[in-house]
Order: structure tokens, then sequence, then C-alpha cells
């Protein structure tokens, strides 16, 4: 699995930070492309703040299995 970092918005900051810091199901379907949910599998979506700006940290599966 790789690790990586995508920007995301202040309303989906919040509605993490409601879910124990993860990504909501409702808003995966805006962060995240089907092949990205369907596909490969989007791992541990947990969302941090740094410079006024929001950010979700995920992992995703190797092979689009």
């Amino acid at each position: 699995m790789k690790q990586y970092t995508r920007e995301i918005t202040k309303e989906q900051y919040e509605n993490a930070l409601s879910n124990h810091r993860y990504i909501t199901e409702y808003d995966k379907y805006d962060i995240f492309s089907d092949s990205e949910r369907l596909g490969y599998g989007v791992y541990s979506p947990l969302v941090h703040e740094q410079n006024g700006k929001y950010y979700v940290w995920f992992e995703l599966g190797d092979s689009c299995d």
C-alpha cells in the first residue's frame, strides 16, 4: 500500500471530526474516485489541519483487484 495526502474542504474536515477524524461515507464520494474507492481500496482516511488548510491522509491498495 502507498500513503497519500489530499486537500479537502473545511466542511469535509468538520464532518470527519464528528466521525472520530475519519472521512464520512458521504464525503468519500466527493474526495475519492470510483477506481480508488471500489478498485484499489481507500484505507484509514484520517483528517488533519496544517497552516489553515485541511487534508486527509489515506492509503491506497497496490492493485485494482
